[in-house]
C-alpha cells in the first residue's frame, strides 16, 4: 500500500535527495515524530514538516489542533513509518553504519525473540507507530529492522503488552504486577539497590527492564522507591578500574560500601558501556559465514598453513628488505622485522576482520542494561584478538613508513615527525583495507602514505617557517658569555606561554634553557608529535600576537 496522504509522498521524494547526513538527521526525527503521534489528533502539514526537515514555511504557525481539515493522526502514523522504511531503503544503509554508534539493531527474528512476540504481532506494532527501517544485513540482503531504543520506547507508551493472545499484554501484566511486587519487596528487605532489583525481575519475568521499572514504579507494594539508588557513574568507573587491576570483588564492594552483586553490576555496565562506545568497522568475506566456531577454525587454519608454508623469502617491495643507512637505532631496529609473505598478508586481514565481524554481530545482541559476564568476556575476547591481529600487521609494515618518509623529507624537517604522522596513516589504512579486492597491502598503504605527506610535509613547513618568522635570529646566550641586549624583552614575550607551550618552543628551536631535546619533548610530555606541533603553533601565535604590542 503507497502514501495516503500526497504531502508524505512528496516529502519522502524530496529526501532522497539531500545529502546523506542531512537525511539520517531527518530519519531520527520522523521516527521522533512517529513515536510521539496521537491518533485521535489532527495535525497541519507545516508542522510535521518542520518537526522532520527543520523547514518552517511562512504559514506554518498553526498548532497541533483537534480535528479540523488537516492530517488525521492514524494516515500520518501509516505514513510516517512507510516514508522512513522508504529513505532508510533508498540509502542502503548497513546494521554496521556509524549513524547507529553501537545501538542495538533487531531484526524481525530477534525482536520476536526479545520481546516474546510473533511476526504478526510485530506488524500490528508497526501499524500502531513502532518505526522500522530497511537495513542491509551482513549477508547483503535488505531486511525490516528496530532501534532498541525506538522499541523500548515504543512498549513503554503502548501498554497493550507483547503477548500474541487477545489483549495479552495488558492482561499478562495485570496478573504478575503482585508477583512482581512481592519480589522486589523481598530483595529491598535483603538491600539491593534499584538498579540490581530491576536487572533480577526483568530477567526473571521476561520482559524489558523499562516495562518492570515502569511497573514497580507504579506499584507501591514493591516498596521500589525504597531501595537505594544505584551507584553514580564515577563510582561505578572507580569499581571497574579496581576490578580491571585484580583488586577482589569483595574488598571493591567493602570500600565503596555496596553489596558484591550491586558493585558486580556497576563494574559489568561500565565495560558495556565500553563496547558499545566502541568503533568497530570490518570487511565481510564468505568464510565468516555459518557457525561462529566453524568459521573461527577455517580463518585459523589459513593462518597456520599461510605460516607454515612461508618459503623463508617475502618480496624485497623496492628495497624495503635493506636496512638504509644513517638511520637512529629506533627506526633501524624496524627492518629486524620481518615481512609477511602475501599468504600470510591475506590470512592475516581475515583474520582481523573476523574477529571484528563476530565483534559487531554479538553486540547488536547486547543489551548493556542485561549482559551477563560471559557475553561481555566474548566481546572482549574478540575485541582483544583484533587488536592483537591488527598489531601483528602494523608491526611487519612499520619499516613501509619509513621508507616513504625518507622520500618525502625535506631539509629542516624532522624525519621523526614524518614517520610519527605516518604511522597514523599506516593505522587508517590497515582499518580500511579489504584483503578480498585481491590488491597488495603495500600498493594500498603507500598511496595512503604519499596522499597522507602530501598534505602533512607543506603543513610542517609552514610551521616551521612560522617560527623562523617570530625568532628570525634564533636568539642565544653564549654559554655566559655574550648576551642579547634586549634580553629583558624576550622574557616578556616568553612569560606569555604557559609552562608546556614554553618547553616546547625552547625544544624545538634549541633555545639554551630547554631542559629536553625536541626528540625526548613528546615522552616527557606524554603527547603525540601532533599535539606538541599544535602547542608549537598556539605558542607561536602568542609571541606574535605579545610582539606586535610591545612594539
Amino acid at each position: 500500500m503507497g502514501f495516503k496522504l500526497k504531502s508524505l509522498d512528496e516529502l519522502s521524494r524530496q529526501m532522497r535527495y539531500a545529502p546523506r547526513g542531512k537525511r539520517l538527521e531527518q530519519l531520527k526525527a520522523a521516527e521522533e515524530l512517529l513515536l510521539s503521534l496521537d491518533p485521535g489528533r489532527a495535525y497541519p502539514p507545516g508542522y510535521v514538516k518542520h518537526a522532520i526537515t527543520g523547514y518552517r514555511a511562512k504559514d506554518a504557525d498553526a498548532k497541533v489542533v483537534s480535528g479540523g481539515n488537516q492530517m488525521t493522526g492514524v494516515a500520518l502514523q501509516h505514513d510516517l513509518g512507510l516514508l522512513i522504511e522508504t529513505v532508510s531503503g533508498a540509502m542502503d544503509l548497513s546494521i554496521n553504519d556509524d549513524t547507529f554508534a553501537g545501538e542495538p539493531i533487531l531484526d524481525l527474528a530477534s525482536a520476536g525473540e526479545r520481546f516474546g512476540v510473533t511476526g504478526k504481532t510485530l506488524q500490528r506494532w508497526r501499524r500502531k507507530g513502532l518505526p522500522a527501517r530497511r537495513l542491509l544485513f551482513d549477508d547483503g540482503k535488505q531486511r525490516i529492522a528496530f532501534r532498541l531504543s525506538c522499541a523500548e520506547r515504543f512498549l513503554a507508551r503502548h501498554d497493550d503488552g507483547s503477548s500474541d493472545t487477545e489483549a495479552a499484554g495488558s492482561a499478562i501484566l495485570a496478573d504478575e504486577r503482585d508477583q512482581l511486587a512481592g519480589m522486589c519487596e523481598r530483595l529491598v528487605s535483603l538491600g539491593c539497590d534499584q538498579a540490581e532489583i530491576v536487572h533480577r525481575l526483568s530477567r526473571r519475568v521476561g520482559r524489558s527492564m523499562l516495562e518492570t521499572r515502569s511497573v514497580l514504579q507504579a506499584t507501591p507494594e514493591s516498596r521500589f522507591d525504597a531501595a537505594a539508588k544505584p551507584p553514580s557513574d564515577e563510582l561505578a568507573g572507580v569499581i571497574a578500574e579496581r576490578l580491571d587491576a585484580g583488586d577482589s570483588l569483595s574488598a571493591v564492594a567493602a570500600d565503596a560500601g555496596l553489596r558484591r552483586s550491586s558493585a558486580y553490576l556497576a563494574a559489568m555496565s561500565v565495560r558495556a558501556d565500553r563496547l558499545v562506545a566502541a568503533t568497530v568497522k570490518y570487511h565481510a568475506d564468505d568464510l565468516f559465514d555459518g557457525d561462529p566456531i566453524e568459521a573461527e577454525a577455517r580463518v585459523k587454519a589459513l593462518v597456520k598453513a599461510a605460516r607454515e608454508s612461508i618459503g623463508g623469502k617475502a618480496s624485497d617491495d623496492d628495497g624495503l628488505t635493506k636496512r638504509p643507512r644513517g638511520l637512529p637505532p629506533y627506526l633501524a631496529a624496524l627492518y629486524d622485522t620481518r615481512l609477511l609473505s602475501p599468504a600470510e598478508e591475506r590470512a592475516g586481514f581475515l583474520l582481523y576482520n573476523f574477529h571484528k565481524f563476530r565483534f559487531a554481530t554479538l553486540r547488536r545482541r547486547l543489551d548493556p542494561h542485561l549482559c551477563r559476564r560471559r557475553e561481555i568476556r566474548q566481546l572482549e575476547r574478540h575485541l582483544c584478538l583484533a587488536r592483537e591481529a591488527r598489531n601483528r600487521l602494523l608491526e611487519a609494515n612499520l619499516r613501509l613508513v619509513v621508507h616513504v618518509a625518507r622520500k618525502h623529507c625535506r631539509p629542516g624537517l624532522d624525519l621523526m615527525d614524518l614517520v610519527s604522522d605516518g604511522n597514523v596513516t599506516l593505522m587508517r589504512a590497515v582499518e580500511g583495507f579489504d584483503v578480498g579486492k585481491g590488491f597488495k597491502f603495500s600498493t594500498y598503504a603507500t598511496m595512503a602514505l604519499v596522499k597522507g605527506f602530501a598534505r602533512s610535509v607543506p603543513a610542517m613547513q609552514a610551521e616551521q617557517a612560522s617560527g623562523q618568522s617570530v625568532l628570525p635570529d634564533r636568539p642565544h646566550v653564549d654559554r655566559g658569555q655574550d648576551r642579547v641586549a634586549d634580553l629583558e624583552e624576550l622574557e616578556q614575550l616568553f612569560a606569555t606561554l604557559d609552562d608546556r607551550e614554553r618547553r616546547v618552543v625552547f625544544s624545538r628551536f634549541d633555545l639554551p634553557d630547554a631542559d629536553e631535546s625536541a626528540e625526548d619533548l613528546e615522552t616527557t610530555l606524554g603527547l603525540s608529535s601532533r599535539r606538541v606541533r599544535q602547542l608549537e603553533a598556539n605558542a607561536l601565535d602568542k609571541l606574535r600576537e605579545a610582539a606586535g604590542s610591545h612594539r
